[in-house]
Formats: C-alpha cells, structure tokens, sequence
C-alpha cells in the first residue's frame, strides 16, 4: 500500500520554548528529557563543514540575476542504525537509540534518510542542541513506499536523532542517513522570537498590505515557497497551484524550470512546498508565522530555460487538505498582454510579498546568467511604488506567477534585475501562452495535456476554491423593517459558505436602490417608494450553486408619514450641522433628505446642536424639531427642542434627551426661515428659508468605560512592533493612546486614536502608557508608569584576528606584555578615539597588545567608510588571536544598532588596518569574525594582509608611522631613531619589545609599499 508523503503539524510542547514546524507526527517528548537514568554519553559524530565560500560568487551572481537563492548544501554521511549511535536499554522495558551530529558553522541542519521504516510502536525524534525545537513522534504512519525521507530545518549547527522501540518489537527498523543539509544562509525563520525573521530586501510589500493585496485574497492562498534540491545543493523559488479544465482539484503546481528542473525523481520526493507563510497584516511579525507544508512532487513536463521558456510542472505527491485553505490558480493562455496586475512570491525564502504594476506587459527574449530562452516567449514587467513600499523580485522568487487584472496567471518568473536599488528595472516572466505546447510536440514539454485534459479548448480558466463546494445557504436582515416612505433602509448579507454574486428582488418593486447600489450588490441600500407590506428575496451564489431566502410581508412602509417641508428663495439657508457624530456640510436645498445621516443619542443625557446659515440676516429664525415619540409628527410636548427667533438662523444649544424619548431611530427636523417673528412650524412651505432631515436614534443610558490595555511585548527592542490590546469595558467607542516619552512611531496603518495601535519604540528608555476610553456615558484614563522598558540595543562580536609580527607559526609571543601601557594609546592621529578603556593590570600573561576594534553599517565593506562607524572599542588580542575585552573575556559588547550590514575593523599601532570582507553573521546571538582563515577573509584580499603561515593569515606590519602605508618613512627616520631601544615602541614592528634589524628586515622590508584597504 502506498502512503503519501505528509503535511506539517504544528506541535507545541509546554516543556519548550520553541514552537517546531514538521510532518505529520504524532508530537510528545523525547524520553531522554525526562529519565534520569539514561546515560549522557553516547556517540558524537563531527561532519567537515563546507567551505562555503568556494560558491559565494556564483550565489551573488544568482542573486543578482534574481535566480533562486541556494540556502545550504549537503554534506555526505552514509551511516545508518546498525553501524552507528549507541543503544541502550530502559529498565521500564524496551531502549533507545541515539547519536549527534555537529557541523560546525550551520546555521542550520536536515537530515536526509535514503532508508526509512520504522516497526509499530516505534517513535523517532529529532532536536537541537538547546532543546528547543523538536521534530517528531514520527512513527509507521511516516513510512512511504519510497523509503525516502527528509526533515525539515533544524535552527543551529547540533542535531541529536533518538529512537524509541519498545518490547516485543517483530519488526527491525531501518534507519540509513545519506546526507546532512548545511544551511549557511537565508534560514532566519527557524530562529523563533527574533525580531528580523526575514531575508528579503526593505522595499517588499507584504501580501497582506491594504490596499495593495486587498483583491487578491484568493490567488495568494495558491502561491507556495519551495525549498528544493538538485543533487547535493538546497534552493529556495517560489511557485503555484494551478486549476485544469477538469476543476478536480488535482495538486499540479507551476514553477520555473530553473528551480530544479533536471532534479532526479528521487530529489523531488524531498521537496516541501509551503503554504500561507505569511504575515498576517501589513507590518513583519515579531518572529517567524507558521506556515502548512506538503512533502515530494512527481514531475509532469517542462520547457527548458534554454530555447524555452523555462516552466516546471509538478503533481504534489498529497493534495493539501480543506484546512489549508489552498486555492488553484487561474490561467490565461491566449497570449494576450495585460495592463496591470501583481506578482506574488517569497524573495529570498521570507514571508509572502506582493509586486504590483500598471504599464502593459511587452514580448522579450530571456538572455541572462549564459542562458538564452525563445523568441520573445517571455513577458517584461516593470514594477511601481505602492503605499506601502515598491515590491521587486528576488532570488527566490524565481517561478513565481505574475496575473492580470482578470486574477489568471500569464507567466512564471524567469529572473531580471529590479531590486530595492533599481526597483524600475525590469523582470521576465516565461509566458503561459507559450508554456501552453510552444516547446515541442510531447506532453512531457507542454502544459496543455495535463490542464485541458479534456480537450475543452478554453483560452482562460477562472481558479477554483474547493473550500467554496458547498452551495450557500441565503440569509439577511435590515437594519429597519418599518421605514418611512424615502427612508433608507440598510440590508445586509448574513448568507453562509461565502457566496460570490447575489440577486435581490421586492414585491411590489416600488423601490428604488441608493447609495451606490444595485440589485446585485451584496448588502443594498433601498428606498421605498410607497407604502405598504414588502416581500424580499435573495439569491445567493458560489460555485457550489444557489440557494433562495424569501421573507414575506417583511418590510412594511406605514401610511401617513412626516408633513411636507420646505423653504424658498435661499437667501438664509442651512450650510451646516453638527450633532453627536452627525457633520454635515450643504449647499443652498429648498429642502434636502439627510435621513441617511444618524448619530446614537442617550436618554437623559444633554448634547449640543451647531446650525450654521449660509445667510446671515439679524432677523432669520431657527428652530430644530426631534419626534420623541415616533408618532411621524412633531406636535407633541417637548418636541420642538430649539426655538429661537431673530438670532441670525444659527447658533450652538443644548438638547436634553427626555427619559421618556421611546428607543429606536427617528427623525429630526431644523428649519431657518426669515418670515414672521415666531418659530414657525414643522411643516409646509415658508418664503425664505430651508428645510433639512436628520435622523437620531435613542439609546439606553450606558455606564462610562473603565480603560484598561494590555502589551503582547513590555521589553521589546528599539523599532520592534508592540501590540498594544484594549480590554476596557462598557463598549467604549473612540480611544486615546498617550506615550511618554513621545518617542514612538504608529505602525500598521494604526493611530494613536485606534483602538488596539501596533507602535514601535524609537529609542531606549521606560515608557509610560496611558489610554483614555470614551463611550457615550463618559470616559476613563488607565495610566501605566514606566510599563514599556526598551533596553539599549546590543551588537556581542568575537573576533579571531592575528598580528604578523609576533606570530611565531601557530600563535603570537607575549614578549611585549610587560612593557603594555595599562590605557588604551587610540586618543592621537590616526584613531582620535576618545574611549577611557584603563587596566590596573593586564589581564593575563597571554595578552599580545592593545588593538582598538570598530563597528561599521555598510551594504558592502568597499563602502563602509569613516562615515558608517557605529561604534568602536578599545581591547586586547590574545595570543591565540582572540579579541578579549579589559576583562579578558572574549565577546565585546556594543550598545549601538545597523540597518545594512555589519563590517568589522581592527587597528593596532604599527600594523595596517584591515576590514571584514562580508558582513559578520549571527549565531547564538553573537556576530562572530576570524581574519584568520583565508586570503578573502580581509576586504582587498592579498592586498590587506598577509599569509603568515600555510592556510594563516595575518594583519601586515611594519605602519609605525600610522599613515596607512608601509614606507620610507617607517624606516627613515622613525626606526632608525629608536633602533636599539627597548620598551612600548612604534618601530618595534615585532613586538618583542625592542627595535632592532630583525623589526626592519623581517617585516617592515616585505612590506614596503603596502598600504591598508580599509575605506
């Protein structure tokens, strides 16, 4: 029996702090967390780490290109379950078996089974160093026919595998490793609670931004990351489910070519594809969002990117399940271009981004990375900036589909050269059209036998949502099912399984639809023409068919109504009104209906009425009417609730709600007039003047809110999003957040008078948090003193770094420790550093020499230049080449912050400065640097330093005078001028702590004419 390959499971451990993402299993803890009597010693396997930077040209050159990103290569190790690990036995019955694997560097680790069967009852489990991230139970629902099987990432460079097999066991279980996947870069998401989970460029727009992936909430359910491999190397590219003309659901899934294409069938059964990774609004989340994945593909056709135009189709070897909530895509193969649409995809492997633009797609031919497609086979896009950012392309968003206005997919992405630097560069995308059977005559290099497998001949096809089977079942209400004849009525859609389209009708169809709306609209505005009972019926309609809602007699338009109202000769007339939250301005209206306009009104409580005329004579009247008791008149006591006569038809007055007012909405009526000396009256006609209609709607008397919030994060970082929680009470309708001090910014389209704001902290410091919540009855003032405590940003580095002069072929001679000055000696030319770093003594016979170690934010180390210095510390170096602090201990601390990347520099007085080639990268939460290592280890490479033993290399001596060059003048006059002096001294270029022949002749005459390549 064949078993599909698995979804993932989120699992949770209360134990843990890590939340894990996996296969199907069957979750639990490890039994060696919990016994106390299982040995600590078992066997520990050390893999060689990869030299990765033998293939950093080739991924910069990917990426520049916008191919997919490669994330980690494998690492080779063919052991299995009976040749290695330890076994050991339970005295409760049955044993465990386990073993490590430490690759040193990862950032990362998978393990990759070419033999995999476990026996009922059997449990495997895998987990990091920490314990903090747990894969498994997987257990005999795991085996699939293949025997293949692979894990998903695993954060650090430690992986422990431990099997469970209890008593009784007939079966024997296979266990063979072939490979351990060393992923050295853009794996930031299975570093849980981090701030910067992701790889992607600044400028990308998140799929859930409004306005720009509001009308595509569909297509992006279909849009899936793919960490693939081909032979012994992991890539990220982006892809889609796609729809056939059979709308069956088959799990086929469009990508590119070049992710992966010419992988054996055996690499593809370890593909994972992942769906709804994603934030789930506009802003980044505080750490990486879950995600549902699918494991292996089997491969339908393909078009080569060389001739072609570089697709990929494959079958999902399991159809993902309702609760992914997954959508098959659309297509449109008729080769039309399209105006404007968006692309939507994983650039370098982050969370789902949204590309958007608006000038028609134009034919071009792919030629790029030493690869040459068709003839015009490929589409060119140009991207724009949105409101919230300018989405590009990126490597890993290769394969990725772009769509029309229509929502079909036209092409998949090829490559191109927009990025956050150039985002008007263009992109191109393979053409579907040309996809369809333009490269050749075979179903395995053509879309069209597997998506029109029925021969239907349909140039485009609409996506399918199999969540959306179930026909809908119709529903509504109105918010007013006695109105008066003209008074709108608001109906709203309550039908169920998300219908598409809606039908209504009224019998009599005396009616008429406002605001905007039509009979097809989801949630219509009517009118009602005459009076009398109202039948109303909706049809409601997805792709799962119709159903009919009929509610009979169920609007009713009562006889009689308010008298007729109107002014004349608008000279005085009423320009605007302010009641409650009604503010309307208008123009000159013998009359104007602004009974669409409502504000809540409390009985007993008192609100003021603001009338403006737009004609002001000394003698125009105004009076405003409010039907308290809703009898369609405004004769009763009370009713007329202003009355003023000759006061300009206009003012501010106070209108106390009558307890006995009955609840409901009603109607308020205001007249100014110039015509008698009197308040006039609510109805007919007056010869200058105006008429205009309100409603109110009376409420009962509520209690004030009683403010109260919560934060999701009391001690974030300086610029992390905080999500601040109303939890008052009373319903309060509007908010007011204060922030003391003021140094925030709203996020998240919020404000600081949203309810629940997203905010991120600008600078250190303790913040107090006060919220003022407001309702009807009154407001309250929660205040929390001190309750955001934002610390000082931190950078730990560890820098391994060796001096020339003193290294005598495996580490540094200390002869010049006891001649060390106990204060830094950085305060003069060149360094001007102004630190105090001082020592009553030094720490330690192993300190070499003072070195003073800054800390540059730079895209690149050729351009971080004095100007990019962040922060910079004075230290002591080891004589195993180690950077220790006054202390002695190894990590330096910074209280400084980047945006770019992180570039170190190492000064000491008579060796030439060198800089970090790359960015330092991060693991265990220190940015960690070795100089040491290889020629590319210093920007400028041979030029920078020197080999100083086979396979070592070191900072160049001989710079005494601290120009940056090795030259006459370190020679002539300073070494000449101290030769034979012992002591502290700048020409003591070996630091044995004296000047002499061996200081000119061994260093300083090797290099003469050297000079420093930090910018």
């Amino acid at each position: 029996m064949k078993t599909n390959y698995f979804l993932s499971l989120l699992i949770t451990l209360s134990l843990f702090t890590f939340t894990g993402y996996s296969q199907i299993s069957q979750g639990g803890t490890p039994l060696s967390f919990s016994s106390n009597i299982l040995s600590e010693s078992f066997e520990v396997i050390d893999l060689p780490a990869p030299d990765i930077t033998q293939f950093q040209a080739e991924d910069e050159d990917n990426d520049k290109n916008n191919f997919p990103q490669r994330i980690a290569t494998n690492v080779p190790v063919f052991i299995n379950i009976h040749n290695s690990g330890n076994w050991e036995n339970l005295k409760t019955g049955g044993r465990i078996w386990r073993v490590k694997f430490i690759c040193e560097g990862a950032l990362a680790l998978n393990v990759q089974f070419d033999q995999f069967y476990l026996p009922d009852g059997g449990q495997l489990f895998l987990y990091n160093h920490d314990k903090t991230q747990i894969l498994g139970a997987y257990t005999t629902v795991n085996n699939n026919e293949s025997g293949i099987f692979s894990t998903e990432l695993i954060e650090g460079d430690e992986i422990t595998i431990e099997y469970y097999e209890p008593e009784k066991i007939t079966e024997l279980v296979e266990l063979s490793i072939s490979d351990i996947a060393y992923a050295y870069r853009n794996v930031s998401y299975v570093f849980q609670n981090t701030e910067d989970f992701g790889d992607s460029e600044w400028c990308e727009v998140n799929v859930n931004c409004s306005p720009e992936g509001d009308n595509w909430q569909d297509e992006k359910r279909g849009v899936a990351r793919i960490l693939f491999k081909d032979g012994a190397w992991w890539y990220w590219c982006t892809g889609s489910l796609i729809n056939n003309t059979l709308v069956n659901g088959t799990p086929y899934f469009l990508t590119a070519d070049h992710c992966g294409g010419t992988a054996s069938a055996s690499d593809r059964n370890q593909w994972i594809f992942y769906f709804n990774f994603e934030s789930s609004g506009c802003s980044n989340p505080g750490s990486s969002p879950g995600y549902n994945s699918i494991y292996g593909a089997t491969l339908k056709s393909r078009g080569d990117i060389d001739g072609g135009s570089d697709f990929q189709l494959v079958q999902l070897n399991s159809t993902p399940p309702s609760y992914y909530n997954v959508y098959y895509n659309g297509w449109d193969r008729s080769g039309s271009s399209s105006s404007s649409g968006v692309a939507i995809h994983h650039p370098a492997g982050d969370i789902k981004k949204i590309s958007t633009y608006n000038s028609t797609l134009t034919s071009a031919t792919w030629n790029g990375s030493g690869h040459i497609g068709a003839t015009n086979a490929h589409w060119r896009a140009y991207w724009i900036a949105t409101t919230n950012g300018h989405g590009v392309n990126e490597g890993g968003s290769s394969g990725s589909p772009i769509f029309n206005n229509s929502g079909r997919v036209l092409g998949t992405l090829t490559g191109g050269s927009s990025s956050c630097s150039h985002p008007t560069w263009p992109d191109l995308y393979g053409k579907f059209s040309y996809h369809w059977q333009s490269n050749g005559t075979s179903s395995s290099v053509q879309l069209k036998p597997w998506l029109d497998p029925n021969n239907s001949g349909v140039t485009y096809l609409n996506g399918y949502d199999p969540n959306a089977a179930n026909p809908p079942v119709a529903d509504f209400i109105a918010d007013n099912t006695s109105p008066a004849v003209g008074q709108t009525v608001n109906f709203t859609d309550l039908s169920t399984n998300s219908p598409t389209s809606w039908s209504w009708s009224f019998t009599p169809s005396t009616i008429t639809y406002v605001g905007g709306t039509n009979q097809y609209s989801q949630n219509p505005q009517v009118e009602f023409s005459a009076t009398g009972l109202y039948t109303v019926s909706l049809i409601a309609t997805n792709a799962g068919g119709s159903d009919t809602e009929t509610k009979t007699d169920y609007i009713n338009v009562p006889s009689g109504g308010y008298c007729f109202a109107s002014g004349g000769e608008n000279y005085p007339h009423i320009s605007g009104v302010q009641f409650g939250t009604i503010n309307n301005t208008s123009g000159q209206n013998y009359y104007a209906d602004y009974t669409s306009l409502s504000t809540n009104i409390t009985r007993n409580q008192s609100y003021d009425i603001t009338v403006t005329n737009g004609y002001v004579h000394p003698d125009n009247d105004l009076s405003v009417w409010i039907d308290w008791n809703q009898d369609d008149d405004f004769d009763d006591s009370g009713e007329n609730v202003v009355c003023e006569i000759s006061n300009g038809g206009q003012g501010t007055y106070s209108i106390t709600v009558p307890g006995t007012a009955l609840l409901g909405t009603t109607r308020m009526r205001i007249r100014t007039k110039h015509t008698g000396d009197d308040c006039g009256s609510p109805c007919g006609t007056t010869t200058y003047g105006e008429v205009e209609d309100y409603s109110v709607n009376i409420i009962e008397s509520i209690d004030p809110p009683v403010a109260d919030f919560s934060a999701d994060d009391t001690s974030p970082g300086i610029g992390q999003t905080v999500n601040f929680t109303d939890l008052s009470t009373n319903s309060p309708t509007s908010w007011s957040w204060t922030f003391t001090p003021s140094t925030v910014t709203y996020v998240g389209s919020t404000t600081s008078g949203s309810q629940n704001p997203q905010v991120q902290f600008d600078s250190a410091g303790d913040y107090t948090v006060e919220l003022t919540a407001t309702n009807a009855g009154g407001s309250d003032t929660e205040t929390k003193t001190d309750y955001i405590s934002v610390p000082n940003p931190e950078i730990d580095v560890d820098i391994i770094v060796f001096l020339e002069g003193p290294f005598n072929g495996t580490s540094m001679d200390t002869d010049l420790n006891p001649f060390l000055p106990l204060s830094q000696p950085f305060n003069t030319f060149p360094w001007n550093y102004t630190g105090t770093e001082s020592v009553a003594v030094i720490p330690g016979t192993d300190i070499v020499e003072w070195i003073l170690i800054g800390l540059r934010d730079a895209v690149s180390a050729g351009q971080a230049t004095s100007g990019t210095i962040i922060d910079r510390q004075a230290a002591f170096l080891r004589n195993d080449g180690r950077v220790v602090n006054i202390e002695g201990n190894p990590v330096l601390n910074y209280t400084a912050t980047f945006s770019d990347s992180l570039f170190v520099v190492v000064h000491q007085r008579n060796h030439l400065s060198v800089i970090s080639a790359t960015g330092l990268t991060q693991a265990g939460g220190v940015y960690t640097y070795n100089f040491s290592t290889g020629v590319g280890q210093a920007h400028g490479g041979a030029s920078a330093h020197n080999e100083i033993a086979p396979g070592i290399w070191g900072m160049a001596g001989g710079d005494g005078d601290r120009n940056g060059q090795v030259g006459i003048t370190d020679k002539s006059p300073l070494w000449e001028n101290e030769a034979g002096i012992r002591g502290y001294l700048p020409s003591d270029y070996n630091l044995d702590s004296e000047s002499n022949n061996k200081d000119k002749n061994d260093v300083w005459l090797p290099n003469n004419g050297m000079g420093s390549q930090v910018p």
